[in-house]
């Protein structure tokens, strides 16, 4: 019997709900390579006297909408990839996603990502990696005793979700971000390992009880 119930604890934690909630609102986005958050974000001192410096850019896919669980498209961040003197680029920027819900009315939401932008010089190819933060709360909201948690999932690139994109020289296309809300929190819960080992722990002791007796 106290078998059984270890298991039914364990199949508990791996089915999902069936509240298969909808989301909608709008994004928003902001870089910051250390003299603020604005948008867009400029850099380098372009090469050329008609020359531009390299920028990002982030446009919103307004409005979304999101069924849970699902990958959906956020907004497009564009890169614009000039030609600039050497010792003018940037390593690394944050990228602040602002996400304001209209439905549920949850309201206004920040969620910051680190981006790594590597645009030495010489490069045929610049790269931009996204991550999250260290210490990130990707918490959302509460409904119906449901958690869900935002997570940024990365960039939409030939049908395949990747945390990064490439951009050519002289090139200035977008990459479209996508993002996901979901009952599973992306950043590991010890309290939730700490239930699975303790489930786990049970079972052991049980079945060592059950060999003691046979």
């Amino acid at each position: 019997m106290f078998r059984a119930m270890a298991l039914l604890v364990l199949f508990s934690m791996s089915v999902s709900h069936s509240y298969g909630a909808t989301f909608s609102g709008n994004s928003s986005g902001l870089f910051d390579a250390g003299a603020g958050f604005v948008n867009p974000l400029e850099w380098g001192d372009p090469s050329s006297r008609r020359g531009d410096p390299s920028s990002l850019t982030y446009n919103g896919a307004n409005p979304f909408t999101s069924n849970e669980s699902d990958a959906f498209m956020l907004g497009v961040i564009t890169y614009n990839n000039t030609a600039i003197k050497t010792g003018s680029g940037i390593a690394s920027a944050q990228f602040k996603v602002g996400v304001e819900f209209s439905n549920p009315a949850l309201g206004a939401f920040d969620f910051l990502h680190d981006l790594a932008i590597d645009n030495a010089d010489g490069n045929a190819f610049d790269t931009v990696v996204l991550s999250p933060v260290t210490g990130l709360n990707s918490f959302l909201t509460e409904l119906d005793g449901v958690n869900y948690y935002f997570e940024l999932l990365g960039f939409m690139l030939d049908g395949v979700i990747s945390e990064r994109f490439t951009q050519a020289e002289g090139a200035n296309t977008g990459a479209a971000v996508y993002a996901r809300i979901s009952t599973v929190n992306p950043v590991s819960e010890p309290a939730t390992l700490w239930l699975m080992l303790s489930a786990f722990g049970s079972l052991m002791w049980l079945n060592r009880r059950k060999n003691a007796y046979i």
